[in-house]
C-alpha cells in the first residue's frame, strides 16, 4: 500500500495556520480509505459491518424443522415403531430380547412369545416337532399325543393290536373226533360234516393277535373215543395233539372259555392213545403232521369204560 501526499499551490504540510493543517488531514483520512477499500473489494458478500467478506465463511444452517418429512405436528420428529408384531396378540415383538416379555407361550400350536418357536418346552412325545396337546394320535405304532397310549382308536376287531400293525395269516385246521364233534374258532361255530372216519379241513384268514379253537368231542358208541387234529399257519404245521398244546376238560366248558385271556391252567392236557389199532392204517392229515390220537384216559387206554364220555379242548394262540 502506498500513501501519497499531495501538494497543493501555495500549501505544505508543516506550514502554520489552520488552513493548512485542515487540508493535512483530508489527505492523511483519504489515504486510509483507498487502502481499505482496495482490502476488502476481494470479497463479494458484505461483513456484518457492511463491509465485503471472503467466500470460505460458511453459511448459517437451516432451521432444524427446514423440510423435515418426519416432524408431525405436534414437534416429535422421531420415527413411527418398526417392531415386528407376529403373533396377532397387538403387543410389539422387541428384537433384543424375548419378543412380548409379559406374553408367555403357552401350549395352542402358536407362537405366543414370538421368539419364532411354537410350544417350545412342552411334552413331545413321539418327536415330531407337534407338542403334544395339540397332537393328534395317528395309527404308527407311536403315542403321538403323550397320553400313554399307543394308536388308540385304531383297533376295530377289539384284539389288542392296532388296525396298521395288522398283519394276516392263512390258517388251517385238520380235525376228527370218534365219535362226533362240534367247535369254534374265535366264538364262531364250526362242525363236524365227514364222521370219525373222515378229517374235516377248515381254512381261515386271521389277523394278528390272539385267536382260540375250541373241540367238543363225545364218544356215542360206548367202545372207543379220541381225538386228532393239526394247526398249519402259513404253510407250517404249528400244533398238533399230541405235542402239549392243547388243553382238556372232562367237567364241561366254563364261562369264558371260548375267549381269549381265559385261564385254563388248571385243565389237564390230553393224553396220547395206547392202542390206535382201531382206526386201522390211517393215511394222510394230520396224522402226516405228525398228530396223536388223543382222550383223557390216564393210562392212555381210550377203550377204558372210563373214557366212554365227554371232553372239551381248547387251543390259544397268538399270531404276531
Amino acid at each position: 500500500m502506498t500513501i501519497e501526499a499531495t501538494t497543493y499551490s501555495g500549501l505544505a504540510v508543516g506550514a502554520a495556520g489552520p488552513t493548512h493543517l485542515h487540508m493535512f488531514r483530508f489527505i492523511l483520512l483519504s489515504a486510509t480509505l483507498t487502502a481499505c477499500a482496495e482490502f476488502d473489494l476481494a470479497s463479494d458478500k458484505p461483513s456484518r459491518t457492511g463491509h465485503f467478506q471472503s467466500d470460505d465463511t460458511p453459511e448459517d444452517p437451516p432451521p432444524a424443522d427446514a423440510d423435515d418429512p418426519d416432524e408431525d405436528e405436534g414437534g416429535d420428529d422421531r420415527e413411527e415403531s418398526e417392531e415386528p408384531e407376529e403373533d396377532g396378540d397387538d403387543v410389539p415383538d422387541t428384537p433384543d430380547t424375548p419378543k412380548d416379555p409379559v406374553v408367555p407361550e403357552e401350549c395352542n400350536g402358536e407362537d405366543d412369545d414370538g421368539d419364532g418357536e411354537i410350544d417350545e418346552d412342552f411334552p413331545d412325545t413321539d418327536a415330531d416337532g407337534i407338542a403334544d396337546c395339540v397332537d393328534t394320535e395317528e395309527c404308527d405304532g407311536e403315542d403321538n399325543d403323550g397320553d400313554g397310549l399307543i394308536d388308540e382308536g385304531f383297533d376295530e376287531d377289539h384284539d389288542g393290536t392296532s388296525d396298521c400293525e395288522e398283519r394276516y395269516y392263512d390258517v388251517d385246521l385238520h380235525v376228527t373226533v370218534d365219535d362226533t364233534w362240534t367247535g369254534t374258532i374265535d366264538g364262531d361255530d364250526i362242525t363236524a360234516s365227514s364222521g370219525w372216519s373222515g378229517v374235516d379241513t377248515f381254512e381261515w384268514e386271521l389277523d394278528s393277535g390272539p385267536h382260540v379253537i375250541t373241540i367238543h368231542g363225545e364218544d356215542i358208541g360206548e367202545a372207543i373215543t379220541a381225538f386228532l387234529a393239526s394247526v398249519v399257519i402259513d404253510g407250517d404245521v404249528e400244533f398238533v395233539t399230541g405235542d402239549g398244546s392243547w388243553s382238556m376238560s372232562q367237567d364241561g366248558p366254563e364261562a369264558g372259555w371260548l375267549a381269549p385271556g381265559f385261564s385254563d391252567a388248571h385243565w389237564d392236557r390230553p393224553i396220547p392213545c395206547s392202542d390206535t389199532s382201531p382206526w386201522g392204517e390211517w393215511d394222510g392229515l394230520p396224522l402226516d403232521h405228525g398228530a396223536a390220537w388223543v382222550w383223557y384216559s390216564p393210562d392212555g387206554d381210550c377203550r377204558s369204560p372210563y373214557a366212554w364220555s365227554e371232553a372239551w379242548f381248547r387251543l390259544e394262540f397268538v399270531l404276531p
